[in-house]
């Protein structure tokens, strides 16, 4: 390239940084893509062969996590937080594929200390998968002083998160079900007009909604399920009488 062309080139840095990305993303992302695919079947290769027979068939064990930490880096921790995952996943559910990623990223010492606490925090593992992770850490030979310490220190967070999670997930089921008795009782004073008047439009919308919500009219509606939408919510929410159509 000459260094006219390289000039004229700058005057539209816009452009030429475009075609950069272009050619990067065509050229290179697919090749990233499949690599990653194949990285990750040969590390579900891996820990499936780090498999040692025992008395309940076969499973993990020390020797599992020598094997693997000598065929696993810790550049594999985005694969093996992805296995971990998948196989958590219902239709996809393997739970001795998820114990043998807990085994592989215990394998990785400090890097696995660093994932499982990153997948805890993003709700991906849950809280046994984790401790079991830290405790294999912090107990194997394989990894040094230092990071089995650290592995204890982690497990303490990893408890404290899960506590703290649980708390919250009781708050709100208790906030949940004082709000449906709230919710319920509002309904039965609509059938009674003089008590019906004590309410506010949005307690009458509440009940309004978890009426339709129970008779399945929450979601797509046919004409016909449609005019009774209406009709229930102009009777409940504006609270106007209705009147049959004979009259």
């Amino acid at each position: 390239m000459t260094p006219a062309m390289r000039k004229e080139q700058m005057k539209q840095p816009l452009v030429f940084i475009a075609a950069i990305t272009f050619a990067f993303f065509e050229v290179v992302r697919p090749s990233a893509v499949a690599d990653t695919s194949l990285r990750a079947e040969q590390v579900r290769k891996i820990i499936r062969e780090s498999q040692h027979e025992g008395a309940h068939g076969p499973g993990y064990d020390a020797e599992s996590l020598k094997e693997m930490s000598a065929q696993l880096s810790p550049s594999d921790s985005r694969v093996l937080l992805d296995l971990y995952q998948r196989s958590s996943e219902p239709e996809h559910k393997d739970l001795g594929l998820r114990t043998g990623v807990v085994f592989a990223l215990a394998s990785l010492c400090q890097t696995g200390i660093e994932t499982v606490l990153l997948a805890v925090q993003q709700n991906i593992m849950d809280e046994i998968d984790a401790i079991n992770g830290m405790n294999l850490i912090a107990k194997t030979d394989h990894c040094d002083s230092k990071t089995k310490q650290n592995a204890v220190v982690h497990r303490q967070k990893i408890e404290k998160i899960s506590t703290e999670r649980r708390t919250r997930a009781q708050k709100q089921r208790q906030e949940d079900e004082k709000n449906d008795a709230r919710i319920q009782e509002n309904g039965l004073k609509m059938l009674h007009p003089e008590e019906s008047r004590s309410l506010s439009r949005q307690e009458r919308e509440e009940v309004f909604k978890r009426s339709i919500k129970a008779i399945g009219l929450d979601g797509p509606r046919t004409p016909d399920q449609e005019k009774m939408y209406r009709q229930m919510y102009e009777a409940m929410v504006l609270g106007k009488k209705q009147t049959s159509s004979g009259q």
